[in-house]
């Protein structure tokens, strides 16, 4: 039974709807024998195991492994099919969470899973990789036509055409595919979009790391095709060490934008991305082509090369463009030409409350007379002083000069890019990251292996680290916030004061005796117990690989 009513204190037993839970092996050996006897809105559960199938669901059912994909793995053998196949005008909605899609090999499109027109899916949990489409779109995930939520993945080493990783094709429809918290990495695309390709769709991508995603055309993280009905959001992403490494016109080493009606950006991380190539290449972090407007909006923007034009950004536009640039940093990017942004064409570019390098001088090069760079209120030319950007940590110090920087009126998100309220003390920052009280990690958790483990608070704040296995869910509520650690705990001390940077680091090793998959806990308390300024940070896990 899924779901029972009470009415007047007595228990009503749904008489519609009634499910089933389906075993595999125990029930029928196979997942597809299990699929096929299956009626709709059916539960199948998969034991742990290595099953060596091409699936076809043509029905909604929900098709969860027992205990996650590091056990469960589904094996499409290479042997020039899908690995998993939703056909066109399946009703009702199809999930497929917590496994290990591996070994699909195909000419067609979809090799890891192909989720085709007129279809409901969700995609959660899942570990994809290691998938081929030899001469279609979407080397891990195709979706035509509809609306798929593609959340909590790891989806690695995938290659295809377009979309090495997932291609959206939505021409037409009024709804919004939802790609979130997904590890992409790795992946390639032979024409465009390393990471995803998305055709005329109108998603919404947020909460992701697109890393070490490669393309020859264009978007090495995304590339972005169509004008679009619906408006794009791309936000709280981590979009790092991303490539386009043609020679096409197309550039955006993070991502590339084609068309599109309206986009906004806000709360990104886009550094390490290059557009290689010695003679076009365009636009390190963002490329856009023939675009109509768009909001770049607390991003982050540094570390990003092109080859010639827009270190940082470069514009080609035929038509009028608008672009406001709003509570930004745009740093360290390198360019023959605009080593922060290049623009050509008929675009205005309004800049404000953000750090640009080089200030409003060769750093932005206008290359057409229909251009027009405005440089507005609250715009500042100054080291922003990361945490540590050699080791990929883009956190605001105490004494960066983007601290409390921005402009508030034009905060629309709540959070920053990791879920720390957006306008923390007085003003927002300028950039993805909120200067806020906070734990972290830069490194793999390997045992036996270095960690730097990071506690974001004020420069002399006392701080003190705790360590479990188990947490309080719910949280003990106290006068410093929330207390998840559950007490006695593995270990517990103190760990000395912030320096002047307010980012206390501690680099220690990981523990030999730690095993891949569990799961260990942090949280700290930054300040001296009774004071205002007191807090506890969040609650930070360590998954060991």
């Amino acid at each position: 039974m899924r779901f029972a009513l009470v009415v007047s204190g007595i228990l009503v037993l749904s008489a519609v709807g009634l499910s089933a839970d389906i075993y595999v092996p125990d029930d029928y050996a196979s997942i597809q024998e299990a699929i096929d006897a299956a009626s709709n809105d059916d539960t199948i559960i998969v034991r742990p195991g290595t099953y060596f199938e091409n699936l076809t669901v043509g029905k909604p059912v929900t098709i969860i492994s027992l205990d996650g994909p590091e056990t469960t793995i589904i094996d499409g053998g290479a042997n020039g099919n899908r690995v998993f196949v939703v056909p066109a005008n399946t009703a009702g909605l199809v999930t497929l969470e917590g496994f290990t899609i591996t070994n699909g090999l195909t000419p067609h499109a979809g090799a890891g899973l192909s989720i085709d027109s007129f279809c409901e899916a969700q995609i959660i949990g899942n570990v994809i990789s290691g998938n081929r489409s030899t001469s279609g779109d979407g080397g891990a995930i195709y979706c035509a036509q509809n609306f798929p939520v593609v959340a909590g993945n790891v989806i690695t080493d995938n290659s295809a055409r377009n979309g090495g990783a997932i291609y959206l094709l939505q021409e037409g429809f009024g709804e919004n595919p939802v790609i979130a918290s997904n590890h992409i990495a790795g992946n390639t695309a032979s024409d465009s979009g390393g990471g995803i390709f998305s055709d005329y769709s109108s998603p919404v991508i947020t909460d992701n790391v697109f890393y070490d995603n490669t393309t020859v055309g264009g978007g090495g993280g995304i590339y972005q095709k169509g004008n679009n009905a619906l408006p794009i959001t791309i936000k709280n992403n981590v979009i790092i060490n991303n490539r386009v490494t043609g020679h096409l016109v197309n550039g955006g080493g993070g991502v590339a934008i084609e068309g599109s009606h309206s986009i906004t950006f806000t709360n990104n991380i886009i550094v390490f991305n290059s557009s290689d190539n010695a003679s076009s290449g365009r636009g390190g972090a963002i490329f856009w082509y023939r675009p109509s407007s768009a909001l770049i909006s607390n991003c982050t923007l540094a570390y990003n090369s092109a080859g010639v034009f827009g270190g940082g950004i470069s514009i080609l536009a035929d038509a009028p463009f608008s672009l406001s640039f709003k509570n930004s940093i745009i740093y360290y990017n390198s360019a023959i030409s605009g080593s922060q942004l290049y623009v050509d064409g008929q675009c205005t570019v309004n800049a404000s409350y953000s750090d640009s390098e080089g200030g409003n001088n060769e750093p932005f090069v206008v290359a057409s007379t229909n251009a027009t760079i405005n440089w507005g209120a609250g715009m500042i030319d100054v080291d922003p002083v990361f945490a540590d950007s050699a080791a990929d940590d883009f956190h605001l110090t105490w004494n960066s000069p983007c601290r409390d920087s921005g402009d508030n009126s034009v905060v629309t998100e709540l959070y920053d890019f990791e879920g720390d309220p957006r306008i923390a003390f007085g003003a927002v920052d300028m950039g993805a990251d909120e200067y806020y009280y906070h734990l972290y990690h830069n490194g793999d958790v390997v045992p036996g292996s270095p960690i730097d483990l990071k506690i974001v608070g004020y420069p002399g704040a006392e701080v003190r680290l705790a360590l479990n296995d188990t947490i309080l869910d719910p949280p003990i509520t106290t006068t410093h916030g929330d207390l998840y650690i559950l007490w006695p705990t593995i270990w517990s001390g103190y760990l000395g004061k912030a320096p002047s940077t307010g980012v206390l680091t501690l680099s220690t090793t990981v523990p030999p005796g730690w095993t891949s998959g569990e799961h260990y806990y942090l949280q700290a308390l930054v300040g001296q117990w009774g004071n205002p300024s007191t807090m506890f940070t969040n609650l930070e896990a360590l998954s060991v690989k």
